[in-house]
């Protein structure tokens, strides 16, 4: 497992087997119920320590984050990786600014700071260049996520006013700050 966020893919199974054992284990008798559940807590203890190493992700081993404060524990790891040149390109957005994305921002909470306190928008799938130039042009837009094979992308690309700060980390999209 390569993201400590898919752990949570697994869990429905956990549930299904104790939703099963629960009146399994009704029907066993008293003394040979306690057995049951000393081995199926063993084999619980023995399963964690086998998976523990692979909870953990590209990120800082989880026992870290206990120790981490807010600021660090959010730029730690990501459902994409490290959110770091995210949280970097939103901090330049002031207050009253917005942040554009259209469909190729794979994670489009990345347009919001982690407080909300600025604005985000989506660009319509269907959009018209004219309509991507006016957003483009909108003095409130100072960050853009958007992708390289769409409309508002190849406005982008061309426009002097935005400088290209990074590519998204899976898909086509691109993140682009007025300068």
């Amino acid at each position: 497992m390569d993201n400590p966020s898919a752990a949570r893919f697994a869990l429905g199974f956990a549930g299904l087997v104790i939703a099963i054992a629960v009146p399994c284990i009704e029907g066993i008798r008293n003394p040979a119920r306690w057995v049951v559940f000393g081995v199926v807590a063993l084999a619980a203890a023995q399963s964690i320590v086998v998976a523990y190493p692979g909870l953990t992700g590209e990120g800082p081993p989880l026992r870290a984050y206990v120790q981490m404060n807010l600021g660090e524990r959010q730029r730690a790891v990501e459902a994409d990786g490290s959110p770091a040149p995210y949280l970097d390109a939103i901090a330049k957005v002031r207050p009253g600014e917005v942040t554009v994305f259209d469909r190729t921002a794979e994670l489009p909470y990345y347009a919001w700071p982690f407080d909300l306190s600025r604005d985000a928008q989506r660009i319509a799938d269907d959009v018209t260049a004219a309509h991507a130039r006016q957003v483009v042009d909108d003095p409130r837009v100072r960050m853009l996520i958007v992708g390289d094979d769409t409309v508002t992308g190849e406005i982008m690309r061309a426009d002097p006013r935005f400088a290209y700060q990074f590519h998204c980390h899976t898909g086509t999209c691109a993140v682009y700050l007025r300068r």
